[in-house]
Parts: C-alpha cells; structure tokens; sequence
C-alpha cells in the first residue's frame, strides 16, 4: 500500500500546471490494475481521499 501512496503522491507535487490530482489518481487506479487490485469509490470519498493527501493530511500506519 505504501507505494500506491508514493504513486498518489507524484500528483501531490505538481509536475504539470493542471490536472495533478486526477492525474495522480488515474496513475494509482492503473498501477493497482495491473496488480490485480481494484478501487472501489464513489466520487465523493475519491476526492475527499486526493485531497487529504494533497493537503498532507492522510497520516499513514504501517
């Protein structure tokens, strides 16, 4: 899970001048994909999810 975070995140540090969140949310979708993995939310909590990690407010527990 951690690296799905560190994928999510690239969106976070803006490398373009719009679209980073959704982008780096597509990144993880298509990662997890390939993986075997699925997400399954609903466009509410997938926004709230992108910007609690863009705003650094996710705190994650290993």
């Amino acid at each position: 899970m951690r690296i799905v975070l560190e994928i999510f995140g690239t969106g976070a540090r803006y490398p373009f001048v719009d679209g980073n969140k959704r982008a780096g949310f597509e990144a993880t979708d298509v990662f997890l994909r390939m993986n075997g993995y699925y997400l399954e939310v609903g466009a509410d909590e997938g926004m709230e999810f992108t910007l609690s990690i863009a705003k650094n407010e996710l705190v994650w527990t290993a």
